[in-house]
């Protein structure tokens, strides 16, 4: 009798990296120019055969982590409101509205939509009624959270309480001049090829 023994030839090799790149954006409300930080994280992995070099597969791993770092800071966007007029900028605005505490009361929901099936396994007299009774209740919880879902809107009330928040997060008016200033310094000078 044979018994074949998988031999593994090849191992996943995983890396994060991490890095932080400033946001800038206008203000859509007031026109006010503000950046925030993002901090950020990502990974990279490559598949390399168990002999190989540990380096090299460290190396190229290491490479896409930063291709998914570079990719990541250009699609990420933190809810960070205008530390001049308060006001969430749209895109901020439906990460909010998606982030809602309405998850959970949706997810009781559906619980109760769910649960109301169960009588029609058991012998209860009238098991109908009660499950006909749980989905409407299951289905106006969850109609309730998406109209409030849909109705919600993180830029109404006091602007006070917002606009302090985006002045402990972002940068604006002359810091922020001095901040283009010295990424603009440290910016790499590329040069170009004299023409003839």
């Amino acid at each position: 009798m044979v018994i074949p023994i998988p031999i593994p030839v090849t191992e996943r090799l995983v890396v994060a990296a991490e890095g932080a790149v400033w946001k800038f954006v206008t203000c859509s409300s007031c026109q006010e120019e503000f950046a925030y930080l993002l901090q950020l994280e990502a990974i990279g992995e490559v598949s390399k055969v168990i002999f190989m070099d540990n380096e090299e597969a460290t190396q190229e791993a290491y490479a896409h982590a930063q291709r998914n770092l570079a990719k990541k800071s250009e699609n990420v966007v933190l809810p960070t409101p205008c530390p001049c007029c308060g006001m969430y900028q749209e895109e901020m605005a439906a990460i909010l509205k998606e982030e809602a505490y309405h998850d959970r009361i949706f997810g009781v929901g559906m619980a109760v939509t769910v649960l109301s099936f169960i009588p029609l396994a058991l012998s209860i007299p009238n098991n109908w009624l009660v499950t006909i009774c749980g989905v409407a209740i299951g289905g106006a919880i969850m109609g309730y959270v998406e109209l409030a879902a849909a109705l919600y809107d993180p830029n109404s009330g006091d602007p006070e309480p917002r606009k302090r928040l985006g002045k402990k997060h972002t940068v604006w008016g002359e810091n922020l001049a001095k901040l283009r200033a010295m990424l603009a310094e440290s910016e790499p000078k590329v040069q170009r090829p004299a023409s003839k």
